[in-house]
C-alpha cells in the first residue's frame, strides 16, 4: 500500500498492530547493533558474530530471541553501549515472544559466514568461531586483519 508492505486485514481492517515476525526481529537487531557499534567504535566483524551466537544460543535454550542477552554478549564490558543498544531496541517494535521455527534458526545461525573484502568466503561452525586454536583474527600495524585457519589435517573441494 503506498509502496510500503502492509499487513492490511490486520492494520487496516482491524485496526491494531501486528507484532514483527523472528526475521524482522534479527534485522531490528542488526540495524541496532550496527548503529551502537559504528557509534563506539567496535569491529562490525565481532560484533555480528557476538549476535549471531546469541541468537542461537538464545533460540537454542529459550525458543526465542532474548534481547537482554544479545546486548550482554556484544557490548559486555561497555555499560553505555549496551543501554544505548537497548534503548534503540526498546523504541522500535521488537518482540522476544515471536514463536519461531526453531529448526530453521538453529540452522541459518549454527554457522559464522564471513565474507573477506578480496572475495574469500568463509564459513565456521559456530562452536570453532572463538576457538584459537582453529581460527584466529589478528589485527596488523596497517589496519587490514588477517585470518589465520590452524590445524588443519585435510583440506576438501566440495567440487
Amino acid at each position: 500500500m503506498e509502496g510500503k508492505k502492509v499487513s492490511y486485514l490486520t492494520e487496516r481492517i482491524f485496526e491494531v498492530q501486528s507484532s514483527p515476525s523472528a526475521a524482522e526481529n534479527i534485522k531490528i537487531v542488526k540495524k541496532a547493533v550496527q548503529k551502537v557499534a559504528d557509534k563506539y567504535n567496535e569491529e562490525k566483524y565481532e560484533s555480528f558474530a557476538n549476535v549471531q551466537q546469541a541468537i542461537y544460543e538464545s533460540i537454542e535454550e529459550e525458543g526465542k530471541i532474548v534481547n537482554d542477552r544479545i546486548a550482554e554478549a556484544v557490548f559486555e564490558n561497555n555499560h553505555s553501549a549496551k543501554q544505548e543498544y537497548l534503548d534503540y531496541v526498546e523504541r522500535t517494535n521488537f518482540t522476544e515472544d515471536v514463536p519461531t521455527n526453531v529448526t530453521k534458526f538453529e540452522k541459518k545461525y549454527s554457522k559464522q559466514k564471513l565474507k573477506l573484502a578480496n572475495g574469500i568466503e568463509i564459513t565456521v561452525p559456530i562452536e570453532l568461531y572463538w576457538d584459537k586454536e582453529i581460527i584466529e583474527f589478528i589485527n596488523n600495524p596497517d589496519g587490514t586483519i588477517s585470518v589465520m585457519i590452524k590445524n588443519v589435517e585435510e583440506i576438501m573441494n566440495k567440487f
